[in-house]
This record gives C-alpha cells, structure tokens and sequence, in this order.
C-alpha cells in the first residue's frame, strides 16, 4: 500500500490524456519519465536542448561526462539509428555528437519529428531492464532481466502478470541467470537489490491502474549501484484507445465467459451450474442408435450398463425402442425437461437441436458432434449460431467436439468410448482431449496395477461455454474429488482460471498440464479444437505465480495424479534415497537438480540403524545403497532400514529404488510395507522397482497400499517435486489477477 499512496496517479492521468488529445500513442523518453517519476522511480539529472549552445551549457551544468540523444515520438529505439552517444567528457565533444546525431537521424529519413536533444547525466552501474507489455490472452505481464542490448542477444528475462506481490518481484530478481551479476560476482561492487524490488512493486502499481491506456512500458536500461536504481531510458505505448478492446494486445484477455458480465444471458444460470452435467436426475440421448459402430449407440449403452439410477431417454425420430428404452421423436417429446442431453447427431442438425433443447427448457447439454469452431471460418461461424442460442438461454453447454463426461459417484458414464467398468478414484479432471474420457481411462482400467481413478471426467471441446473455470469450481468444492486436473491447449478465461486455480489450491492441488507449447504445437492445437495458444514463458510464470503445479509431459501429468491420489503431501523439501543400486542413486540426485528437492542429512541414530546392518567398511551416506545389507537377510535389512530413514525428524519424504530379483526376494513383502505405511503416514513413500517376474508378485502384493511405483528416477523424482512445490505453495494467496 505504501507504494500505491506514494504514485501520483492523477498528474499521470493529465499526462495520458494530454498525449491523446494530440493523437499521439509513442511517448517520448521525456513524457515517459515524467510518469515514472510521478511514480516515484529516481531520474538522472537531465535536460532537453534544441540547439548546440544550450547543449554545451547543460552539459557543464550537470557535469561531464554526459550523454546525448535524439527525442523524437517516431523513434522509441533510438540507438537503431545512430540517435545516441556516450562518454562525452567536453564541450567540444558535447557540440559534436549533437550536430552528428542530428545528420545520422535526418540521413535517415527527412520526415522523422525531432523535438530535440536530452542532454543526460553519465551514469555508472549495472544495466538491468523492467518493462511492462500487453499479452492477447494474459493481459499485463511484466518483465525483470539483464538490460541494455543484451536484453535481446542473451533473453535472460523472468516475467510474472500484473499484479505482482513483493514476493513476486524478490523472486524474479532471483531467478535471472545473470543474478550473480547483483551479488558483487569475481569483484563487481554489490548492487541495491532492495531498489530493483521496489521498482518493479511501482511499474506493476502503475500499470495495474492504468491497463486499459498503457499497452507497453519499458525502462531500458535502468541502471543500479549500491545506492539504488535509476531509470535511464524510458518508453511508452499507449493502447489505440482506453475503451477499444479490439486493439492489438487487448483483444482476448479481457473477454468474459457467454454468461458472465461481458455477454449477459437473457436467462438467470443456476448458482450450481455444473450440477446437471454431473448429477443429472435425467439424462436425454439426442441420436441414440441401436447401430453397434455408432457413438449413440455406445453413450447410451455405457450409461445403461454403468448402473445410472437416473431416467434415461434416448432420442431417434426412426426409432420405437433403443436398448429395452422407449425412444422419443424429438427433445421437445419427452415427458419432462431434461437435466442432461448428449447430442450426437449430424453436424448439420446440431443448431435445431440445440433450440429445442432451449425450448424444452433443458439444464445442461453436452455437444459431441465435431466441425464447427476447430476447422476454420466456416466453422466458427457456424459455433457463433449456437452461441446466440445458449446466451438467450439458462443452458450450460458443453463442448462442441466433446467425447462426453463421466461422473463415478453418479454411475454416469456419457462417453462414446465403450468401457468394461469406469476406474473410480479421487482425481477429477477436465481436458481439451478426449483420451482422459476415452482411450487412457480405457488403458489405465485394463491395468492390473497402479490403477488410481477419476470422480469426474470432462472433455471441454471447443469450450462454446463450459469451459476450465466453471470446471475448477464445481471441483474444488466436489466431496468426491481430492485432486484436480486439468489438460488444456489454450485458456479461454485465463486470469479467472488463475484466481479459480489459486482459491481452490488452499485446499486440493490443482495440476495444469498445458500443450501447445511450441509454435508448431500451437498451429496443431488450433486445428484440433480451435485453441488459441498463449507463450509457454507466460503460462509457466504465471502458474508459478499463483503456486499451481504446471507439468510438461503425459508421463509427468499421469505420475502426478498418482502421487497426489495416494500419498500425502511432503511438509518440506528432504529427500532421502534409499537404493539397491547405486547407479539409480546417482541417477535420482542429478534428477533432483533445479527442482526445489533438497538430499536429507541423516540423523546419528539413522546412520546407527544402516551401519548395524551394513558391512564396517561402507560408509553410511544419503543416497544410502543398502546391496549389502542383504546380507542379513532381505526383509530384515529393507524392514529395518526403510523404518529409521523415515523415523527420521530431518526426512521430509523417502524415495526408494527397490531390486525384486530373486537374491533380494522375500515373502512379506505386502506387510513389511504396510507396517511402513501405517507408522509413518504423514511421510510419502515413492517407489522405483526394476526386476521381471518377482517385480509382478511385488506389485499385486503391494497394490492395495496405494504405492506409487515408477519406472525410473526422473519419472518419481518430477512427482516427488510438483507434490514439494504445492506443499510450499497452497497456503499463499496471491493477489486478485482479475483486472
């Protein structure tokens, strides 16, 4: 707040609107300075001259050595054109480099607007720069890194959205590459970090106040010392107009959802949306079909053989009967209004439909028909068609282009993918993708172990309404749902997802697992359900900001899910490893590098309990390789060694390599490890096991303890950091993103 109340934020409305009045949007280096420094940022000593004379006097005045460059609104990058010069220790030199800079800008153009010379103190220091820009989907975003030109030649940036915390900018100081640079590295003076922190809390303050007029801010480069930080150079871009949301750079991110004040609904929503997706009392099948090959077939067949207690009313105008089922003519024949419908019908039939769905006054439908927003212009304009009716309506729709949804503790199975039995668990997840309502829910259920399950499963499609947000708080406060999941290729509500994801992160993990990182991917991502795709950079920052796990693999989305299914979270970072190979110890501590995992140091009577089992001769150490310790037996040494390590005060988690190969085999294996489990059931338990058919007996033994088993060290070790980072993470409430 102090920061706020110190920024004279109405002299820099006066300032926007003057700029404006005279059609401006580049801000000169001398406006832009004058913001900051109503913002409270420190200004070298400076002068703006429009003759030789002047400038030779203002140079003696402030004292040499000075810089010199060109002002001039059509020109924010000044030194591209020879407009600047340093080190000028005279007035002759001062007299020179003006004439120069004059020749070198005209030569350049006859048309170019000069408004003159700022004549500039030389300073010394460390070239950092803030800037601030306007992202199409995540809106402001600032940026922290090392300045001047090297800004662009290394990109060691950090970036965060607007606004940010003092958390926020410590941290992004932190996190530049180049910040040994700030701490005095190989004999450079130490600079005021405290100054680039507070900096940083001032330009998110101003821009967060004015983000409908600033689009672009940089101070480039701003310089620091010991005494504190000095913004140098400066521009501004101002937005084409404070009320355009059309403009370049604002023309996503503060879009609203059909139902939300951007594009209000003629009709009252329920204040419990998503109850008639996943609890319907009724569900209507638009496009039952009693052909086997077809998708209404096999969404009314999974909802019969799931067991839903429901009514049930497929719907086919050339049919009598589905299934045992009286078949209805049309959405408006049925005996009562639909909680749910699932349309499944020609792409062409989907508008009427979608009408008489309205009309009959239907709660909730899922589109499972493609070729709309996700094929091109023709598409979407078709999609558009559909949104008029949902926004004149009460309906919440998912979809189009969805494989459906699932919900276990209602036995609802509306998925075109024929399932056997539907594996239920404590995950509920939400995807752009099809395959966590299909084909892996499909894999994982054919499993013989590691089977963790979902409580709720959505395909979001093309997102015409339900989308990411709505899912985020039906699940955060779903009994039946423990973890939250959600697999995106573009955000639809991005700010309002971050603020849904952080409040829900105070009492369940929320794991993001976002593709379209690349430009190719983006491009595919597009053509698949119509996403438009954000910077990775961007997203990765912004999760982080708000303390969501972010995961960038399947194999690292699916060991996440399980972790947080079956284990508790870690109180803090120490790791301990305790392996029957040494090489998959060594493998397992680089793995841990850059991931917030710290190695545990073992208590003495740790390094007691190891050592009575262990030959004299091998040190105790973490990781501990614990081969010889067989000797006194298999079960003895993995019983008695896994107890101390996680009796241990100083051990916050335990990863374990085991070996089931015959020399290391022993019987008990199910009750040595839920004697382990029932000890020390605050402390998780991740485990690597490498071996062939002893590792089968091992794992069906093992399966009802809920173990986490991986296939090598990297896999468990990115799923022992993201449960570390929520840990740290899911108390901290961050700043309201929704501007």
């Amino acid at each position: 707040m102090a920061v706020a109340t110190s920024i004279k934020f109405k002299a820099i409305e006066t300032l926007l609107a003057s700029a404006r009045r005279h059609g401006r949007r580049n801000l000169t280096e001398p406006e832009t300075k004058a913001i900051l420094k109503l913002a409270g940022f420190s200004i070298p000593k400076e002068h703006l001259v429009t003759n030789a004379r002047d400038a030779m006097r203002v140079a003696g005045q402030i004292g040499f050595p000075v810089v010199l460059k060109v002002v001039s609104p059509d020109l924010p990058h000044k030194s591209d054109i020879g407009g600047v010069r340093l080190d000028l220790h005279s007035r002759n030199a001062v007299r020179n480099a003006y004439h120069s800079i004059l020749k070198d800008v005209r030569a350049r153009s006859s048309r170019i607007s000069i408004e003159g010379i700022l004549v500039q103190q030389q300073l010394e220091g460390i070239e950092v720069i803030l800037g601030a820009t306007t992202d199409q989907q995540f809106g402001p975003v600032i940026v922290f890194g090392l300045g001047g030109i090297y800004v662009e030649a290394l990109n060691d940036t950090v970036c965060r959205l607007i606004p940010i915390t003092r958390q926020d900018a410590q941290s992004m100081v932190a996190e530049i590459k180049s910040a040994p640079l700030l701490n005095g590295f190989r004999g450079l003076p130490r600079v005021d970090k405290r100054s680039i922190v507070t900096a940083l809390s001032r330009l998110s303050t101003l821009v967060a106040r004015f983000p409908d007029q600033l689009q672009e801010l940089d101070i480039n480069p701003m310089l620091v010392n010991a005494q504190g930080a000095v913004a140098v150079d400066a521009m501004a871009l101002l937005t084409r107009s404070p009320s355009d949301r059309k403009a370049p750079g604002r023309r996503n991110w503060k879009s609203r959802h059909v139902g939300r004040s951007g594009h209000p609904r003629k009709r009252e929503v329920s204040s419990q949306p998503l109850k008639a997706l996943f609890a319907p009392r009724s569900v209507a099948i638009v496009g039952a079909s009693a052909s086997k090959g077809k998708s209404g077939y096999f969404i009314l067949k999974n909802i019969l053989d799931g067991g839903f207690s429901g009514r049930v009313y497929p719907v086919n105008p050339r049919a009598k009967q589905i299934l045992n089922c009286r078949c209805y003519a049309s959405v408006r024949d049925l005996p009562e209004p639909p909680d749910l419908v699932i349309l499944v019908v020609a792409n062409e039939h989907v508008k009427t439909v979608l009408q008489d769905c309205a009309i009959r006054q239907a709660k909730a439908v899922t589109i499972v028909t493609a070729g709309f927003g996700e094929i091109g212009e023709a598409g979407s304009k078709a999609q558009d068609a559909l949104t008029t009716i949902i926004r004149e309506s009460a309906m919440r729709v998912v979809g189009p282009n969805s494989v459906g949804l699932v919900s276990a503790p209602n036995k609802l199975v509306g998925s075109f993918v024929p399932f056997p039995k539907w594996p239920a668990g404590p995950v509920a997840i939400a995807s752009q993708t099809g395959i966590f309502t299909g084909a892996y829910v499909d894999a994982l259920a054919a499993q013989s172990t590691q089977r963790f399950g979902f409580s709720r499963s959505i395909c979001l499609g093309n997102k015409i309404d339900v989308d990411e947000v709505d899912f985020l708080e039906y699940a955060a406060n779903d009994a039946a749902s423990r973890v939250i999941a959600i697999h995106l290729e573009s955000f639809k509500r991005p700010r309002e997802f971050l603020a849904a994801a952080n409040r829900a992160n105070q009492t369940k993990p929320v794991v993001v697992f976002k593709t379209g990182r690349t430009d190719a991917g983006a491009r595919v991502a597009a053509s698949h359900s119509g996403a438009l795709s954000s910077q990775d950079r961007i997203v990765t920052a912004a999760l982080k900001q708000y303390g969501i796990v972010h995961v960038e693999t399947l194999e690292e989305f699916i060991g996440t899910m399980k972790a947080f299914a079956w284990q508790p979270v870690p109180r803090g970072n120490r790791t301990a490893i305790v392996t029957l190979s040494g090489a998959m110890g060594v493998m397992a501590v680089d793995e841990m590098s850059g991931t917030g995992l710290t190695l545990a140091k073992f208590a003495p009577a740790t390094v007691k309990a190891i050592a009575n089992l262990m030959p004299k001769w091998q040190p105790v150490q973490n990781p501990a390789d614990i081969w010889m310790a067989l000797g006194s037996g298999p079960e003895k040494a993995h019983a008695e060694i896994l107890d101390a390590v996680l009796t241990d005060p100083g051990v916050d988690m335990l990863l374990c390599v085991l070996l089931p190969i015959p020399n290391a085999d022993f019987s008990n294996v199910r009750k040595v490890f839920k004697k382990l489990t029932d000890t020390h059931p605050d402390k998780p338990l991740f485990l690597i096991m490498l071996g062939g058919q002893v590792r089968q007996r091992w794992l069906r033994q093992l399966d009802s303890l809920h173990l986490p088993v991986y296939s090598d060290p990297r896999s468990a070790v990115r799923a022992m950091a993201t449960m570390q980072f929520y840990g740290k993470h899911r108390n901290r409430l961050g700043l309201d993103p929704r501007m």
